[in-house]
């Protein structure tokens, strides 16, 4: 099987030489309900599980579920009943194969992780919050073929105190939406999005596996980070064989 890579923009192939192919999806925030885009996104999950399941491989497929978001909280929306019906449009497709990871559940990862950043040098604290320091990946952008001007003209979280203007949230202390997580280190907060997936994708796979797979819009910033993250983690070059985005 080939597919289309946004890294190299070229035909990457699958199943060359091993039997166990590992998929991350980045799954739905649990703050609405499934819709066509989703649909999409896992019916095309579904063909590729199907695919390399009849060439006798073996697909390992995780799903992370956001269910850590201020929007939760702010429209008073239960991400339980959310996720259930998620479930229930899933079945309705007849897609399987799928492991669930809330990444409420992997707090205690993200904390770890965010404090090797820092030890690291690759993150640090300002006003109590956690940044990754994106000024040291040579190839920060690389992901999302963007140039140097092109990064600096995106939306961003608002810190005059930040080292660089592209440097994005690990941990949040300063935003308090009813969720918070004791840590004595990093402080009282959340893990951001970046580092929730960051968190699932080490869990799980050890940062290195073969098809990240997401809708083109999380391209940047959010996929872009998690390249970073993942290389410095794991400390492979290439800790993603292929991005696939739709």
């Amino acid at each position: 099987m080939r597919i289309f890579d946004t890294l190299t923009r070229s035909n990457n192939s699958l199943g060359d030489t091993k039997k166990v192919i590992r998929i991350f999806v980045c799954g739905p925030t649990l703050y609405d309900n499934f819709h066509i885009g989703h649909a999409r996104v896992f019916v095309l999950v579904d063909i590729i599980i199907r695919l390399l399941q009849s060439r006798s491989y073996t697909t390992h497929v995780i799903v992370n579920v956001t269910d850590i978001n201020p929007k939760l909280k702010e429209n008073d929306i239960n991400a339980d009943i959310i996720f259930k019906a998620f479930i229930d449009d899933i079945k309705k497709l007849e897609i399987s194969d799928l492991i669930y990871a809330k990444t409420s559940d992997y707090v205690n990862e993200a904390k770890n992780l965010t404090s090797i950043l820092i030890k690291k040098k690759l993150a640090y604290s300002i006003n109590g919050n956690i940044y990754l320091d994106t000024s040291k990946f040579k190839k920060y952008g690389v992901l999302s073929h963007l140039s140097k001007n092109e990064l600096l003209d995106q939306r961003y979280d608002i810190d005059i105190n930040k080292r660089n203007v592209t440097d994005i949230f690990l941990w949040n202390t300063s935003d308090s939406y009813g969720i918070e997580f004791s840590d004595k280190i990093l402080g009282d907060g959340t893990p951001w999005w970046h580092m929730q997936d960051t968190a699932v994708a080490m869990f799980h796979f050890n940062g290195n596996y073969d098809v990240h797979l997401g809708g083109i819009d999380l391209c940047y910033p959010h996929h872009e980070i998690l390249l970073s993250s993942l290389m410095a983690l794991s400390r492979k070059k290439v800790p993603v064989k292929c991005w696939m985005h739709v």
